[in-house]
C-alpha cells in the first residue's frame, strides 16, 4: 500500500468517485487538504467568502449533478457558519458531504442525516465510500465526517476503484399488490416528494403515470421530479389540502393515492387508500395510516411497479381530463388574484430561457415559482426548504456541475444580500451565472405578515438600498438595471449571450401566499 497523507487520500477517493470540485474556506486544521491540490491540477477547490456560501454551493452542485456535493469547513466557527445551509440540505434530502473537525455532537445531529468520527487515515477511502452509499441508497441528505485532524497524517492507504451503488430492491409481493390496487382503482393519483429527484426516478415516474393514466403533483421540494408540460401534471407546491370547490371535488374523488417519497402527513390528506414508497424505511415505519408501505430504492421500486402494472394491462379508463383542466384553471385564477405580477414575471422568465436552463431560487419569487414556473426538463428548478440566501450560491454550484447548461438565480433583494459576498467567488472562478434580483427595497414578506397581524408594518424596509447594477460592476460582474418586469426577457436575452457573471436589478414587490 502506498504511503500518503489523509488529505491526499480524500482527494484521490473523490477523484475515483468522479468528483473534482469542493467548496470551502481554508483554515488551520484543513490546510493539509488544500496543500494536496498542488499535485492534482484537475481538482478545483472553490474558496468562498463565507462558509454559508460554501455549503449552499455544495448543495447546488449535489442537486444539479446528482452526486455528492463536498463542503469543507474547520470545526467551531466554520462549522457553525455552515449550519443553516446544512440544515436545509437535510430538510431537502440533498446529499452534501461535510468534511470538518470535531464539533458538539448534538449540533452535528441537528444538521446531518448521518455523522462519523474518522479515527485513522487508513479509514478515509472506506468511510467516504460508505458515506456516498448511505446518501444515495439509504436516505439522501447531508453527512458529516469529523476528519480534518487526519489531513496531515501519513499512513499506508489503499485507494480502491469506484463501485456502482446499488439500492435495495422493494418487496416483490407488496409491489404486485400495489399494482393491482392501482390498476383496479377508479381514480388513482400520484403524489411526489423531493427524493424522486435525488434518486433519478423521473423516467420511471412518467412511464407509471401514463400506464395508470393517473394525474400527479408534487411538494415544493418535489418540483423538478418530472417535466411539467405533461397533460397529467397538476402542479407543484401544494403542500397542504386546498379548500376550493374543484380541488375538494378532485381530492375527494381519489380512491387510491400513491405517495412516493412524500411525507406521511401529506398522504393522510387523501380520503381513499394510501400506498407509500420510500427509501427511508425507518421513517415509513412510524406511519401506520397507509394501506401499503414499500421500502427500497425509489428508481428500482418504480421500475418494478411499471412492469407489474404493464403485465396487468394497465388502466383502460382515463382520469377525467375536464377535472384536471378545471383544477388548473381554478388554481391559476385564485393565485392571479393574490400575486399577478409574480406569475407574469415567472411566465416571462420561462419564455426567455432555453428548456434546459437550471433555475435556482429562494424568497417569495421562489415560492411562487414552485407553482408557476414551468420546467421542461427534470431537475432544472431548485428551491430550499425554508431559508434565504440559497439562490445565488446554489447557482454557482449548479453551474460547476453542469457547465454546458445556462444557470439563472432569481431571488429577492433581501435574500440576495444574505450571501452577496460570494458574487466575488463567481467572478473569480469565472462561473458564468446570471442573477435576477426582484428588488422591493426590503423584506416584502415581513411587511405583509406585519400588516396581516398588526395592521401596520415597521423595520422591514431597506432605507438605503444599494444600486445592484453598480454593486455587480464593483465585483467585476456585468450589472443591468431595468425599469419593469416586462423588460426581463430582453435583459436576459442580452446577458445570456455574454461569458460574464451578470446581475439584473429588477423592481418587483410581490405578496406571500
Amino acid at each position: 500500500m502506498p504511503k500518503m497523507t489523509g488529505g491526499e487520500a480524500v482527494i484521490q477517493t473523490l477523484e475515483a468517485e468522479g468528483i473534482n470540485t469542493f467548496f470551502g474556506v481554508p483554515g488551520g486544521e484543513n490546510l493539509g487538504l488544500f496543500d494536496v491540490i498542488h499535485e492534482h491540477p484537475k481538482v478545483c477547490p472553490i474558496v468562498t467568502r463565507h462558509e454559508q456560501g460554501a455549503a449552499f454551493m455544495a448543495d447546488g452542485y449535489a442537486r444539479a449533478s446528482r452526486k455528492a456535493g463536498i463542503a469543507v469547513t474547520i470545526s467551531g466557527n466554520g462549522f457553525m457558519n455552515a449550519m443553516t445551509p446544512l440544515a436545509q440540505a437535510k430538510a431537502s434530502s440533498s446529499p452534501v458531504l461535510h468534511l470538518t473537525g470535531l464539533n458538539p455532537q448534538a449540533l452535528v445531529d441537528q444538521v446531518s442525516a448521518f455523522s462519523y468520527y474518522v479515527k485513522q487515515a487508513q479509514e478515509i477511502p472506506y468511510v467516504i465510500r460508505d458515506a456516498m452509499l448511505r446518501m444515495i441508497t439509504v436516505r439522501p441528505g447531508p453527512m458529516a465526517l469529523a476528519i480534518s485532524h487526519l489531513f496531515g497524517q501519513v499512513d499506508d492507504i489503499e485507494i480502491r476503484e469506484s463501485e456502482e451503488y446499488q439500492g435495495k430492491d422493494g418487496d416483490a409481493k407488496k409491489i404486485a399488490e400495489a399494482a393491482k390496487l392501482l390498476v383496479q382503482a377508479k381514480r388513482p393519483f400520484i403524489y411526489l416528494g423531493e427524493r424522486v429527484v435525488r434518486l433519478q426516478a423521473s423516467e420511471e415516474l412518467i412511464r407509471l403515470t401514463e400506464l395508470l393514466q393517473a394525474p400527479y403533483f408534487t411538494t415544493r421540494q418535489g418540483k423538478g421530479a418530472v417535466r411539467e408540460n405533461h397533460p397529467l401534471y397538476l402542479g407543484a407546491g401544494w403542500d397542504a389540502p386546498i379548500a376550493d370547490e374543484v380541488s375538494d371535488k378532485l381530492m375527494n374523488s381519489i380512491d387510491v393515492a400513491l405517495c412516493i417519497e412524500a411525507p406521511a402527513a401529506l398522504g393522510r390528506a387523501f380520503s381513499g387508500e394510501v400506498i407509500r414508497s420510500s427509501v427511508d424505511e425507518a421513517e415509513m415505519a412510524q406511519d401506520k395510516s397507509s394501506k401499503l408501505a414499500i421500502g427500497g430504492h425509489t428508481k428500482k421500486v418504480l421500475s418494478r411497479l411499471c412492469e407489474e402494472v404493464e403485465s396487468l394491462g394497465g388502466r383502460k379508463s382515463e382520469f377525467p381530463r375536464e377535472l384536471i383542466a378545471a383544477f388548473k384553471k381554478e388554481a391559476l385564477a385564485r393565485d392571479m388574484q393574490i400575486a399577478p405580477l409574480a406569475i407574469e414575471t415567472l411566465k416571462l422568465l420561462r419564455s426567455a430561457l432555453p428548456p434546459d436552463t437550471i433555475v435556482t431560487s429562494d424568497s417569495l419569487i421562489g415560492l411562487w415559482g414552485c407553482r408557476w414556473y414551468e420546467i421542461l426538463e427534470p431537475n432544472t428548478f431548485h428551491f430550499p426548504n425554508g431559508t434565504l440566501g440559497f439562490g445565488m450560491p446554489a447557482a454557482i454550484g449548479a453551474k460547476l456541475a453542469c457547465p454546458d447548461k445556462p444557470v439563472v438565480a432569481i431571488a429577492g433583494d433581501g435574500a440576495f444580500m444574505y450571501t452577496a459576498s460570494d458574487l466575488a467567488t463567481a467572478v473569480q472562478h469565472k462561473v458564468n451565472i446570471k442573477v435576477v434580483i426582484c428588488n422591493s427595497h426590503g423584506f416584502e414578506a415581513i411587511r405583509h405578515h406585519q400588516i396581516r397581524r398588526f395592521g401596520r408594518a415597521i423595520a422591514y424596509e431597506h432605507t438605503s438600498p444599494p444600486d445592484f447594477a453598480v454593486f455587480a460592476e464593483a465585483f467585476g460582474a456585468e450589472g443591468v438595471k431595468i425599469d419593469s418586469h416586462e423588460q426581463l426577457p430582453q435583459a436576459l436575452e442580452k446577458v445570456l449571450k455574454t461569458d460574464r457573471v451578470s446581475v439584473i436589478d429588477m423592481p418587483l414587490a410581490i405578496p406571500p401566499m
